[in-house]
């Protein structure tokens, strides 16, 4: 299970991010540290961006689940990165660079299993092309519990 949690519907006053193509900024990239996986520790990260929809609301949203840290040809984190930036960083560059970074976010909606609400989920991240970035605005944004650090982390190369 993730450390990096969000609230159900219901418990809590935000609203749902409609859905949509909207342009988003990287906010904040969390170290979950090392988590258990059927093959052994992995290093795991998340990219958390605040998106403006046309609703005029600002929505702080996360990727799905944390990315392993790695560039593999079949990792989400390879995918996401070359989708996002055009290419895959190369092996060991770091990813302080993404903070602050602008791209263009499709946001999806599922129904929860227990038929309660949805799921509200970042389907794709693509570069910002023209659109215009939303102004950082952190002053309701929390580093989410159980994350180890802000920032800093390196992508590792996967044989």
């Amino acid at each position: 299970m993730s450390r990096f949690t969000f609230t159900e519907p219901g418990d809590s006053d935000f609203p749902e991010c409609p859905i949509g193509m909207w342009p988003a900024r990287c906010i904040d990239i969390v170290d979950h540290g090392e988590e258990p996986t059927q093959y052994g520790p992995k290093l795991k990260i998340s990219f958390v961006f605040q998106v403006a929809a046309g609703d005029g609301a600002t929505y702080f949203l996360r990727k799905k689940m944390p990315f392993n840290a790695k560039l593999h040809k079949n990792s989400m984190m390879g995918q996401t990165l070359k989708s996002w930036l055009g290419a895959k960083p190369n092996p060991g560059e770091g990813i302080e660079d993404l903070y602050q970074l602008g791209a263009q976010v499709n946001v999806s909606h599922d129904p929860k299993d227990d038929g309660d609400g949805v799921w509200v989920n970042i389907e794709h991240v693509l570069p910002a092309g023209g659109m215009a970035m939303p102004k950082m605005d952190l002053t309701s944004y929390n580093i989410p519990d159980g994350s180890t650090e802000r920032m800093g982390v390196s992508i590792i190369h996967s044989p």
